[in-house]
């Protein structure tokens, strides 16, 4: 299996996701996507700051808890999505913790 590296470039609510082959200079990057951190359904979740200050405090402090659970949750799948599909195409991507 050939090595692969990926990267994420977070904004709100969303980032740029890349996947690149180390060492292999210009035109390295073998997949490029937008990885998408909030709840598609809910309103609420592209701003949750700003949507908390509305809120009573014990209110406010279980809905950040949520939407960072929920933003975990979307993240981490498709970082795990982007290693199983470059997994079928050959490459192997360290992870460091």
């Amino acid at each position: 299996m050939r090595r692969a590296a990926i990267a994420i470039r977070m904004h709100s609510g969303w980032g740029a996701l890349v996947a690149v082959v180390p060492g292999a200079g210009p035109g390295s990057i073998i997949e490029r996507r937008c990885l998408s951190v909030i709840a598609p359904d809910d309103p609420r979740a592209k701003q949750p700051y700003h949507f908390a200050r509305t809120l009573e405090l014990r209110e406010a402090e279980k809905f950040i808890r949520d939407s960072f659970a929920s933003s975990e949750r979307l993240a981490v799948t498709a970082i795990r999505d982007l290693m199983d599909e470059l997994a079928l195409r050959g490459f192997r991507v360290a992870v460091r913790r």
